[in-house]
């Protein structure tokens, strides 16, 4: 039963992104994530602290590192994989908190058993604030 629990807990996320997903348009800060990506690549694969936009103020101070980690890829891959990065960290969501309860409960900070645990997974991967669609 906790076996199937956590399935579910996983599968959730996919069927909401299998049916709700933006299918054509990217999101609308998009072009953004691209400048800043490109800006650390001109930058020597280091951050960036400024840049000339005439949009933005030009101090950067949008977190980078996953545009850091991107900035690695080449732009043929961060379009492809961008319709997919939601997903990727709704399963990262459901892991750490599968993880973070576990070790309350290794460490005996809560005593939950294997049930309450998959029962805990499963209901946090209903709350839709998680789901980035």
């Amino acid at each position: 039963m906790n076996i199937l629990l956590i399935f579910v807990a996983f599968l959730f996320p996919v069927m909401v992104f299998l049916f709700f997903r933006k299918i054509i348009v990217s999101g609308s800060d998009h072009y953004y994530h691209s400048l800043l990506i490109n800006l650390i690549r001109r930058n020597r694969f280091r951050f960036a602290t400024k840049h000339t936009n005439f949009i933005n103020e030009n101090i950067v101070s949008y977190p980078q590192l996953l545009h850091w980690l991107f900035s690695f890829f080449s732009d043929r891959f961060i379009f492809a994989f961008s319709p997919f990065l939601g997903l990727f960290f709704q399963v990262i969501q459901i892991l750490g908190f599968w993880f973070f309860l576990v070790c309350l409960n290794r460490f005996q900070v809560v005593q939950l058993s294997g049930m309450q645990i998959s029962i805990a997974v499963f209901v946090f991967s209903f709350i839709t604030y998680t789901y980035f669609v």
